[in-house]
């Protein structure tokens, strides 16, 4: 990846929907609170339509997507995920988006493009979406997505009272990983997920014990455990336990990693929650499993 350009206050951030429809509402919501924070806004041409569960046809979708990476803008955010950002592959012009310097944010099905714009050497941060700002504030968000949007300096140390070791040790790596199920389902793809090295980082949303065991175990059969330089977990929202059970998620989670040799952070403050810290793609990061927190060693603009 190549640097992009950072973003100042005032800058315009395109919009668009890869997958889902958003509401009319939840998206004048949103535009507000972006413009609270200091951005303006420059819609997609298909942003409001709508067929079937999609925002629009597949062709409709990628050609917003397509576009936005033409206009004057620095960062293209997702205005919510659902299902359908893995349809858009097949018509997008790969050679035309190859190298640009224009951010794409998002995360949960949006995790799809964001592997497969880091492959291609486009910017790709996960982090909150337009349906995010519409509907959760807060702080440490907000400061997260200005911060690695606008700072030419390394975030630094960051420690949170939630942050819980799984296992300990000291490593540093780059940045990979997204929502859990899209991650599974990247594998035997052009934009498979490369652990090689790598820290992965990883979320999940209203998924059974069971299923989340399922998609760690197929992680972890596929090779994408091994060699990799550290995990930190995220929320794994609204997931709760079966009726009567007498494990817990942690324990589930414990169990599925212990054969890791890495340290692994758990609690950490990204994904489907109401906390959704920014994490850009391919930028280095130390793991502390003595303290429990993690150092963003580089920026991810310049």
């Amino acid at each position: 990846m190549i640097k992009p350009e950072a973003l100042k206050k005032g800058d315009p951030i395109g919009l668009v929907a890869p997958a889902g429809k958003i509401e009319p509402l939840v998206l004048k919501r949103g535009i507000e609170r972006l413009r609270q924070l200091g951005f303006e806004a420059v819609l997609g041409k298909h942003l409001k339509d709508s067929f079937r569960y999609f925002a629009g046809t597949d062709r409709q979708r990628a050609e917003d997507l397509q576009w936005m990476f033409t206009q004057d803008v620095k960062a293209i955010l997702a205005v919510r995920g659902g299902y359908g950002s893995s349809r858009l592959i097949p018509y997008l012009d790969i050679e035309k988006l190859r190298g640009s310097k224009k951010i794409l944010i998002g995360c949960s099905d949006l995790t799809t493009l964001l592997l497969y714009f880091s492959k291609i050497g486009v910017p790709a941060f996960h982090g909150p979406m337009v349906s995010h700002f519409a509907e959760k504030e807060d702080s440490l968000s907000d400061r997260f997505f200005i911060s690695m949007l606008t700072s030419i300096e390394p975030a630094g140390l960051f420690s949170d009272p939630g942050i819980e070791v799984f296992k300990k040790g000291i490593s540093e790596g780059k940045l990979t990983g997204g929502c859990l199920s899209l991650l599974c389902a990247s594998i035997g793809t052009a934009y498979e997920i490369d652990t090689e090295g790598k820290v992965l980082f990883i979320e999940e949303v209203n998924e059974p014990f069971y299923r989340i065991d399922r998609m760690l175990t197929h992680l972890r059969l596929a090779g994408k455990l091994k060699n990799i330089s550290g995990i930190l977990l995220g929320s794994f929202f609204q997931c709760p336990p079966p009726a009567g059970a007498d494990y817990t998620l942690k324990e589930v989670l414990q169990n599925c990693l212990e054969e890791v040799k890495c340290p692994v952070l758990s609690g950490l403050p990204f994904g489907h929650g109401n906390q959704n810290i920014t994490l850009p793609l391919g930028i280095k990061i130390r793991l502390d499993g003595e303290t429990g927190s993690v150092t963003f060693l580089e920026a991810a603009v310049c």
